[in-house]
């Protein structure tokens, strides 16, 4: 019998009583039972493998940890002829199966976006939850919501929410960092270069303008003087009344306008914090690409790019000051993700300065040491570079489609549909 591809995969669902958990795929033949014997060593290990299918293996021949006893065997068990009608049936139910998951993914994504256009926060974080199976309730007392949530632990609609696979928790050196090819002083060292250049091109053009204008108007220097002081008071009324914001607005928009590379650049940073957020378990709430897009949504001057979450349970603890240590890990990972992308796109970074102002204030709130806070950081940067450089492509996408002008609902489907391909979140 001619050897076949076939791929090994170890769930991680072992019962105190042991069981049968292990499923052979072959492509060519549809899938065999592989009988297991429980271990609590082995842990989500795949491997693709040749072999007869009523061949004898030892565990050692399929590379598994050498913590494995060899006396473990795997007995590939013949499979029993399968008639085409079988196939058949199995295809369409496959077929069915995913088609119901659309569909309620398609529901609880517009209802996600019907709850956040009317503000109602909490109800939009309590169907994040129940859509992910982490409501804490058993399967016999779930309910659905509007037809589009699970009904058991089994029937997940958000199979990606919270469901990173993330790096080891434990303190990294730099040098660790470095072979990751990471240099956390350029990451988070951002220079806002894009900006600064076209505000010091505003300010020429504009002294050029009062030149032009004293020389074709053949304006006096008291009408000049007027000139100058006129603009002096707008540009302190914005300063004062707004801190800036009229300044901040007019010059985001030239960048947008006059530098598509900057464009790009502030779409990667959103979708990195989106990305991330919602596969460590902290849902997006809404994002804006530009100051203009800022002011035509909230109405504020004051407001820059960015994205917001539904984050009420982080709110909760912060306000106890009993912040969990999964729950600062995540809030670490979410600000740092913006940066991290950048760095990983074009090298250095241009925003991202208040999400840093902020993470480091939360940490001396909390009375960390210089030490501690360099561990959670040095962490969450490798956790993050990690999970963007595995969703590379998935994270470029989210940027077009947030460009776009898409909801926080369709962003949202489009990870899980992406993701939902991939054996690895």
């Amino acid at each position: 019998m001619d050897s076949l591809a076939l791929q090994v995969r170890l769930t991680t669902r072992l019962a105190e009583s042991g069981g049968t958990y292990q499923i052979l795929r072959c492509p060519s033949r549809g899938p065999a039972v592989v009988p297991y014997r429980r271990s609590s060593t082995i842990r989500n290990y795949v491997r693709t493998i040749s072999c007869n299918t009523r061949q004898q293996f030892l565990a050692r021949d399929v590379h598994f940890p050498s913590t494995v006893p060899r006396s473990r065997r795997l007995s590939i068990l013949p499979r029993a002829a399968s008639t085409g009608s079988q196939t058949t049936t199995g295809s369409q139910e496959n077929a069915s199966a995913k088609a119901t998951w659309q569909s309620r993914l398609s529901g609880g994504t517009a209802e996600l976006d019907a709850l956040l256009a009317e503000g109602k926060e909490e109800e939009a974080l309590a169907l994040v939850k129940r859509l992910a199976g982490s409501t804490g309730e058993s399967s016999e007392t779930s309910e659905s919501v509007d037809g589009v949530g699970p009904q058991n632990a089994d029937e997940k609609v958000f199979r990606a929410f919270g469901a990173a696979s993330q790096v080891p928790r434990r303190s990294y050196t730099l040098e660790e960092l470095k072979l990751h090819k990471i240099d956390p002083a350029r990451m988070l060292a951002p220079r806002d270069t894009t900006l600064a250049g076209v505000r010091q091109g505003g300010q020429l053009a504009l002294l050029a303008g009062l030149v032009a204008t004293w020389w074709g108007e053949h304006l006096d220097q008291w009408q000049l003087l007027g000139l100058v002081i006129g603009l002096l008071f707008i540009g302190t009324v914005d300063q004062v009344s707004t801190g800036g914001g009229g300044e901040a607005l007019l010059v985001d928009t030239l960048g947008h306008l006059l530098n598509p590379t900057y464009r790009k650049r502030v779409a990667l940073h959103e979708a990195g914090h989106f990305l991330i957020s919602y596969l460590v378990g902290i849902p997006p709430r809404g994002f804006t690409l530009s100051s203009l897009d800022a002011y035509q949504r909230y109405g504020a001057l004051n407001v820059q790019a960015g994205t917001t979450f539904l984050d009420l349970d982080f709110q909760k603890q912060t306000r106890t000051w009993q912040i969990k240590s999964d729950m600062l890990d995540a809030v670490s990972c979410v600000a740092l993700a913006g940066v991290c992308a950048e760095y990983l796109q074009f090298g250095i970074a241009e925003g991202g300065v208040a999400d840093i102002q902020q993470l480091d204030f939360l940490y001396r709130s909390l009375g960390f040491t210089q030490r501690k806070s360099d561990d959670v950081v040095r962490w969450a940067v490798l956790n993050v570079a990690t999970l963007l450089r595995r969703h590379k492509r998935l994270h470029e996408e989210l940027a077009d489609v947030m460009l776009s002008g898409e909801s926080v609902g369709q962003c949202i489907a489009l990870i899980e549909k992406k993701l939902a391909k991939s054996d690895l979140v």
